[in-house]
Parts: C-alpha cells; structure tokens; sequence
C-alpha cells in the first residue's frame, strides 16, 4: 500500500493531566493481539517535517509534551511507509490511537506545508469541534543565517490581512471563504502572532491559505472533529 503522511492528537477527556514525548509505540493488530512493530516519531508544528511509523525499536521518552485534563496536546505529524492492508496503532503510553489501512481507502490531505528547511506558519490549536473558535496563527522565518527578532517581526508583517478558508473534498482544496486577520500586540513568548475567527464548520479537513509577500502561499491544515472534550476552545502551547 501507498505511504501517506499522518497527524495525531492527544485528546485528554480525563481529570488529571498527561505527559509524554515525540517517541512513542506503533503496532499492528494480528487478529488477536497487538504485535511491536517498532518505534514511533512525531515533528511539532513549528519543527517542519514529518516522524516515522515502525522504525528500530528504543527507548520511548515520556517528557517534553502534555495534554492538560480535558484537553488536546499539540498537533503531532508523523509519515507511514507502503504498508499492508490491516489495522495499526500508535501510543503514547495510556493514549493510543489507531488506523486502517485498505485498498478502498481515500486520498487522504496533503500536508506539504509542513516543509523540513522552508519557511512556515503554525496554527493553535489545530483540531476543532463544529462550533467557531480562535485560532493562534504564527509565520516562522527558516533561514540558514542567523535570524533576528526584527527578522521575524518584518516576516510576520509581510502577511496579507486575510487567510482563506479551503475544505478537502473530493480529492481536491475547494475555497470557502476568507477570515480578517487580526495582529496580536503582546504576544505569548514575545513570537509574533495573529488571531483569526475561525467559522463553525462541518466535520472535515481543511486548510488556512495565509499569503506572503515574499514566499507566496503557506498553508496549515487543521480538521473539525465531534469528539472533543467539554472545555472552552483554548490554544495549547
């Protein structure tokens, strides 16, 4: 089968908090129990670039990452090599997630904005329940020299003062709308932000367009889901 590259959340429907790392636990179902097939590697937002599925086994770090009680953790992006047809899984300790693989199955969404040396623009959070929400968007300057933070002030502010809205379907982007970007002036970290509304929506994936003067075009997908804790739409960091 066709490799494809994945994204993960932790979703935290619990009353006490989870913490974990970037390695984790992939397996395969045999048909009666779950079989190791190796470690599991995920890339952050603003990292770039994607973990693996199945490699060398090792020790899994458990740090780094939490998901608050009744939360999401970050948005974790991981790819999958040519696999057979069957069903898989990947854990971070107690937090297991699992998919299938199928001849029948979908395309799924290109996340190509997730380039490994290219500059990008991260979105917090990344995963939605059908009613509006805020989102944290970031402009992230991947340079080989040395950057400043004048540089990365001058990068964010080279953004258009619009995103557009595109929903995957049918294989394709179609474009539904375009949002106000609106500038944060005090920013978490001191890293420039913007705020955009983000619409209610209808369960899928979809990406924000956010145009550049100088790199054209960066995109983040993010997905409208129904099966989110019961808490206030909130940006994880």
């Amino acid at each position: 089968m066709k490799g494809s590259d994945l994204a993960a959340f932790v979703i935290n429907p619990t009353d006490r908090g989870l913490r974990y790392g970037v390695f984790g636990t992939s397996d395969r179902w045999s048909g009666g129990v779950w079989e190791p097939s190796g470690a599991w590697t995920t890339s952050l937002d603003g990292w770039g670039g994607f973990g693996s599925f199945g490699g060398p086994p090792g020790p899994v770090r458990t740090i780094g990452l939490t998901a608050e009680a009744r939360g999401i953790g970050l948005g974790e992006y991981f790819s999958v090599p040519p696999l057979q047809p069957g069903w898989y899984r990947i854990g971070h300790g107690e937090a297991y997630g699992m998919f299938e693989v199928t001849e029948t199955a979908p395309m799924t969404s290109p996340l190509r904005g997730q380039s490994k040396t290219g500059p990008l623009v991260t979105m917090r959070p990344t995963l939605f329940g059908p009613s509006a929400g805020t989102a944290r968007l970031s402009g992230i300057l991947r340079s080989p020299s040395v950057t400043t933070s004048e540089d990365y002030d001058q990068f964010n502010r080279d953004f258009d003062p619009e995103v557009m809205v595109e929903h995957w379907e049918d294989g394709d982007w179609t474009s539904l709308t375009t949002i106000a970007v609106q500038i944060v002036p005090r920013p978490i970290d001191g890293v420039p932000e913007a705020q955009v509304a983000v619409p209610g929506l209808a369960l899928g994936t979809y990406r924000l367009v956010w145009h550049h003067a100088e790199e054209g075009d960066l995109t983040r997908v993010f997905w409208v889901i129904d099966s989110l804790p019961d808490v206030p739409n909130r940006s994880p960091r």
